[in-house]
């Protein structure tokens, strides 16, 4: 059974204490502990052989008839910095700035700024470098780049290499895939607009497919595998729709306790792979019979996530997204999400948490927040109202907007402790693309 605690008024001065230097294991306790500081993160379900352990296939329990589902009530927007008064669409970079930074201050995304100025949102950014800002709302299309043709070049290492799809490319030069390439000759790299893609209705997917299926590129290769050393291998699907060869991010889910992480890999995908590469890694405890869980360690589950980063980058090169990624978690793997995206701001700037426990940060998790302001974009909090830990979604909820984090939460009233994939497709796709959007 799930251990319960009242949240003590310390958690709130938490917030005041300056943040942690060094992160800590899970299960450690605080500097200064007290009978009244919350503990360090445990457990979401008890160990392995407890008649109580739920897993993720835990079927939900019958809906209550009398209940409404909550409506998230979404915090108040920030209202974006007036341009400057002599109508200039370009700003200088200062001290402390960044990237994102710039972007929130003029309303728009940092993928927008980042594509606008012909650079990644990874690309470091100089104290009185002059960047293009974009109007809000408009589709960015990047700066034009030429790359000259060198011995060896062929129309696909050229097209990887600027993470441009062969197609593109030809596009882009007026050209056919006959032809042959000269050395010296100058090829224009057209990079794709920055979008927003809406979830697909099922006559776009359906048209999707039977073009996919008429394409001249290579076919889907299904649900492939990339080996993690220490642990099980990761699980991975390429993008699909538009843009799917050029340069995409990742969206990393991270299983419960007792999960087969190729099987809820198969399940994602349809909600997930427009969006960009869905990757599933393996947490590195065996439970047996193909299931895994993490050990309640988020320094291993850290470990294991960027190297699952690191390997689909070394594979396909520019193709794969390096920072500005989402984390969904789910139980354990919620645990791990919510400790391993408070680590790695950068790399995963967007969550997705599916059972939040207030357990999971505890007083150095909670103290440590106020940093993730500017560098955490958005979080989705989605909770069955029959799931127990239902009540700590708000408390989450409360510590992100609290550092400055904007964030909703959902509990669902016919959902228990789950997943709910196949019934509730839309209510996931939706959480992607508003964490997608910001």
């Amino acid at each position: 059974m799930r251990l319960r605690k009242s949240l003590p008024l310390v958690i709130a001065l938490a917030f005041l204490a300056p943040a942690a230097g060094t992160a800590r294991a899970a299960n450690e306790p605080p500097a200064a502990p007290s009978t009244t500081a919350p503990k360090m993160a445990v457990a979401d379900v008890p160990d392995a052989g407890s008649s109580g352990e739920m897993t993720e296939d835990e079927a939900a329990p019958p809906p209550e008839p009398a209940a409404t589902p909550v409506v998230p009530r979404e915090p108040a927007a920030k209202a974006p910095q007036a341009e400057p008064s002599n109508g200039a669409r370009s700003v200088v970079v200062g001290k402390g700035d960044t990237l994102g930074g710039i972007a929130h201050r003029y309303g728009i995304t940092s993928g927008a700024l980042a594509t606008a100025n012909g650079i990644t949102r990874g690309t470091p950014i100089r104290v009185g470098e002059r960047l293009e800002i974009p109007v809000a709302g408009e589709t960015v299309h990047p700066p034009t780049r030429v790359h000259v043709v060198v011995a060896g070049n062929t129309l696909g290492s050229i097209a990887k290499s600027y993470g441009v799809s062969i197609d593109a490319l030809l596009e882009a030069n007026k050209m056919k895939r006959t032809d042959r390439l000269k050395i010296g000759q100058k090829l224009v790299i057209a990079d794709e607009p920055e979008t927003t893609h809406p979830a697909p209705s099922r006559a776009e997917e359906r048209a999707d497919a039977e073009n996919d299926e008429r394409s001249s590129g290579p076919a889907d290769a299904g649900m492939q595998e990339l080996s993690i050393p220490g642990t099980a291998p990761a699980y991975y699907f390429e993008p699909t729709g538009p843009g799917r060869s050029g340069m995409r991010p990742v969206i990393i889910y991270l299983h419960g306790r007792g999960a087969e992480p190729g099987k809820y890999c198969q399940r994602w995908a349809r909600v997930a792979r427009r969006l960009g590469w869905l990757v599933c890694p393996s947490g590195q405890e065996d439970r047996g019979e193909g299931k895994r869980g993490w050990g309640n360690s988020w320094p291993a589950g850290r470990r294991i996530v960027m190297a699952a980063i690191d390997g689909l980058r070394r594979k396909y090169g520019r193709r794969v997204q390096l920072y500005g990624n989402t984390l969904i978690g789910f139980s354990e793997g919620a645990f791990v999400a919510m400790n391993v995206g408070l680590r790695e701001p950068h790399t995963f700037n967007r969550w997705l948490i599916l059972g939040a426990d207030a357990d999971y940060w505890g007083a150095v998790g909670v103290a440590s927040l106020p940093e993730a302001r500017g560098h955490v974009r958005r979080v989705y909090l989605i909770t069955g109202k029959h799931d127990e830990v239902v009540g700590d979604a708000d408390e989450v909820k409360k510590w992100l907007e609290h550092a400055g984090v904007p964030v909703r939460v959902l509990t669902p009233h016919d959902m228990g402790h789950e997943v709910a994939l196949e019934a509730k497709p839309a209510m996931y796709q939706a959480a992607l693309r508003w964490l997608a959007e910001g």
